[in-house]
């Protein structure tokens, strides 16, 4: 079966409450990471005509803030402590 992608308006929601959940981290390099993407916003706007494009662009920054977060502090981006060997990934990465 082929997995549908998500619509433009769950894709948004998405984003909406993950920004509003990493805002409230305790964790400041989070929510340093989270003002860092806001201030990007306008640029993600200007150079993505598709809405579409632009929730994905949002939600990758998004992903990538809270991989650094996990990554740096053995923590989930909701301050739980992640297993003694780092945290998993959930997708196939691709990479050297």
């Amino acid at each position: 079966m082929v997995p549908v992608p998500p619509s433009l308006e769950e894709l948004e929601q998405t984003v909406m409450r993950m920004t509003a959940r990493y805002r409230q981290s305790p964790d400041p390099v989070l929510r340093r990471l989270i003002d860092a993407i806001g201030a990007l916003d306008g640029r993600f706007v200007a150079d993505l005509a598709d809405p579409r494009d632009l929730a994905l662009a949002r939600a990758s920054a998004l992903m990538v803030a809270r991989a650094v977060v996990e990554n740096w502090s053995g923590q989930t981006a909701a301050g739980e402590d992640l297993p003694s060997d780092g945290p998993k990934a959930s997708r196939k990465t691709v990479g050297p």
